[in-house]
């Protein structure tokens, strides 16, 4: 039987001007998420961040294709599974298109 443990957390989300306002989430025990996009909410594309450290200068996470890890559309009221390229990142902030809160549901 394997073992795995979850962790839930809101998220705070702002534009690129404002990352200092978006939280930081610690990735480093984890290796797998699904974010919410709560309904209502007018985000509609989301950039993901990564840094060494927790308070450090956030960069853009990119694939192997050098594309920022930009879900194609996200929407009000849907879940995503996250990239895994983001996996082995210690610390992530999510940036979006506009400011508002997420929900993470992250996974071991």
């Amino acid at each position: 039987m394997s073992r795995f443990c979850t962790s839930q957390k809101s998220v705070a989300v702002d534009t690129v001007g404002n990352i200092a306002n978006c939280t930081p989430v610690n990735f480093r025990d984890f290796a797998g998420a699904i974010v919410t996009v709560p309904a209502g909410s007018s985000i509609t594309a989301l950039t993901w961040y990564h840094c060494r450290e927790e308070n450090g200068t956030y960069q853009a996470l990119y694939d192997p294709a050098g594309v920022a890890l930009t879900p194609s559309t996200v929407g009000a009221g849907k879940d995503y599974a996250i990239a895994a390229e983001i996996f082995p990142a210690a610390f992530i902030k999510i940036v979006g298109d506009a400011a508002g809160t997420v929900h993470l549901t992250l996974k071991t």
